[in-house]
């Protein structure tokens, strides 16, 4: 669908020369007391450049305009974002001059130009730019600069409004062996029976309704609150969901070049969730960094799409993971299954995670390798939550290397459809 935005200009005309009409008034005083030619002619002259000069202006302050579209409102890394830009003048006198300028923050990405336009035509051309970090970004505030040939008159056109695009962390293919085994209990972790059955897992209590059933009282928060509290229950398949949690301490991570620990994190965190999404498993986030970030375990392309919007705009914050674990495990349930992904390689996160077995959680442990960390370091850490009863991968930087791993899009992806109504791909070079 093509997006329009900008519809609603606000249009300034600014008087550069404004000797101008008082001179040619004053000439034409002059004319009167002092009959003659010269000061006729001058006060004719000066008086009608003016003259012109302001209908001039006027026409292409009513009458330029500027169109932006663009197809899609959001985009993955990766991808390169295609806009459209229309420029018309629907007046009879053109823009000798005209000054196009672009205040969005997409990186790399800017719609400036100087030229000009004859009257009653108009000019496309589109701007094409790769996404290359993610985020939530702005498009516009666009501003038109114009004015007469004379330089009597300068217009401002002003597009005020802005449009949000976000650009998305990307989705990398991830190897065989991530094929992660969700839904096991603590004690079934070295067995093969998987926990069929449906449970009802308690996600919240509310206020005792009429027509709430006795035996979802839940008796410690109605004691607690002096009044009947019932159980809030989501049907869920207990071996069908699980919590990804994402640390963001900003003490633990490493930024040196393309190994950015804080990206290579989120990327994991992204491509874990939209495995587990297609593979059937609703999926939860929880994060810490300059925001909280706590999505509940559900199912759908709506849900990636959350964790999408929230993994775009994070940034890393002070909250360690032992804390994030410890303040939030009222989350945890029976039988919860969380996939944590952290570069820490610090062993004292490790008892907050082994606290959470009295609620038989069962955690795996997605271990990032930084740029700084040796081989040996990471595998012994990963030794080490192994025998805490845990089970551990080790991220290493080749992933986000390799050619499959590219993100986004090669170009730009647009579709043909045929007579028959067949729908073919076209992928076009990019271009900035």
């Amino acid at each position: 669908m093509t997006n329009k935005y900008f519809p609603t200009p606000k249009v300034e005309i600014k008087l550069q020369e404004r000797w101008m009409p008082v001179f040619a008034a004053i000439a034409v005083i002059l004319h009167q007391i002092v009959a003659g030619r010269f000061l006729m002619a001058l006060g004719l002259i000066v008086g009608g450049s003016w003259l012109l000069g302001l209908f001039w202006a006027r026409s292409l302050a009513g009458k330029l305009r500027l169109d932006r579209q663009r197809k899609y409102g959001w985009s993955q890394v990766g991808d390169v974002f295609e806009e459209k830009v229309i420029l018309r003048n629907d007046g009879v006198f053109p823009a000798s001059w005209l000054l196009i300028e672009d205040h969005s923050t997409l990186i790399g990405h800017s719609i400036s130009v100087g030229t000009g336009i004859g009257g009653g035509t108009s000019r496309r051309w589109t701007k094409r730019t790769p996404c290359a970090k993610r985020g939530e970004f702005q498009l516009g505030p666009t501003t038109i600069f114009s004015g007469d040939p004379f330089g009597i008159y300068k217009i401002q056109i002003n597009y005020p409004e802005v449009s949000d695009f976000l650009v998305s962390p990307p989705v990398i293919p991830l190897p065989q062996q991530f094929d992660i085994s969700t839904g096991y209990l603590m004690d079934d972790r070295r067995s093969t029976h998987r926990r069929a059955e449906r449970s009802n897992i308690s996600v919240n209590t509310r206020l005792f309704a009429p027509g709430d059933s006795l035996l979802r009282i839940h008796w410690l928060t109605s004691a607690r609150q002096d009044q009947p509290y019932v159980r809030q229950f989501e049907n869920i398949n207990a071996s069908d969901h699980c919590w990804i949690v994402l640390d963001l301490d900003k003490s633990v991570h490493i930024s040196s070049g393309e190994h950015d620990s804080v990206e290579q994190s989120i990327i994991l965190t992204v491509s874990l969730a939209h495995k587990f999404l297609l593979d059937g498993v609703a999926v939860g986030l929880l994060a810490q960094g300059d925001c909280f970030a706590l999505l509940p375990p559900r199912k759908g392309a709506n849900q990636f799409r959350k964790i999408q919007r929230l993994m775009a705009i994070i940034q890393p914050g002070e909250l360690s993971i032992d804390q994030l674990l410890l303040r939030t495990r009222g989350n945890w349930n029976n039988a919860t299954n969380i996939v944590i992904v952290t570069p820490s390689k610090k062993p004292d996160w490790l008892n907050s995670l082994i606290y959470l077995r009295r609620s038989q959680v069962y955690a795996s442990v997605f271990i990032i390798q930084t740029s700084l960390d040796t081989d040996s370091q990471a595998s012994g850490f990963s030794r080490q939550i192994d025998r805490a009863g845990f089970e551990s991968h080790v991220i290493s930087p080749e992933l986000f290397q390799l050619p499959e791993s590219a993100p986004g899009r090669i170009g730009v992806i647009d579709w043909k459809f045929t007579p028959l109504g067949r729908a073919i791909k076209i992928v076009e070079e990019g271009e900035s």
